[in-house]
């Protein structure tokens, strides 16, 4: 019997896309530490 296809990826439409990791001396928050 042929192989199922993947389901479609669900949680990638319901969850929003992960940001970018923030560079060290960028953010205000790392300047205030």
């Amino acid at each position: 019997a042929p192989p199922r296809p993947s389901p479609p990826p669900l949680i990638l439409r319901e969850r929003p896309p992960i940001p970018p990791p923030r560079l060290p001396g960028e953010t205000s928050e790392n300047r205030n530490l």
